[in-house]
């Protein structure tokens, strides 16, 4: 993305309608390879929060934290894991998801 560039063209070149899709599919390819790759899941993860607090997406957040809470898992960094498998967890509480939460 060129800085001239404005962010909406951007999105819709990589074929996002919106901030809050690229998120969503972020969120959904780190789930998808969160036994295969957990280093890349916690790429995947770390851009989607940065995305979702940009925008206050309390959805991307709470998917994201799942994500790598679940890849920390993986590799043996339990501490890690936990922290952030417990902040997925009150972001889904906090907005009565309850299927994310489980």
């Amino acid at each position: 993305m060129t800085t001239s560039m404005p962010v909406t063209q951007y999105l819709k070149d990589l074929g996002f309608a919106s901030i809050i899709e690229e998120i969503d599919h972020l969120n959904a390819l780190a789930w998808k390879q969160r036994r295969s790759d957990p280093h890349k899941v916690l790429q995947l993860a770390q851009k989607s929060k940065e995305l979702s607090f940009g925008q206050k997406y309390i959805t991307g957040l709470a998917y994201s934290f799942r994500a790598s809470g679940v890849a920390y898992l993986s590799i043996a960094q339990y501490q890690s894991a936990l922290q952030d498998l417990l902040k997925s967890r009150t972001f889904f509480l906090e907005y009565e998801n309850y299927r994310g939460e489980s």
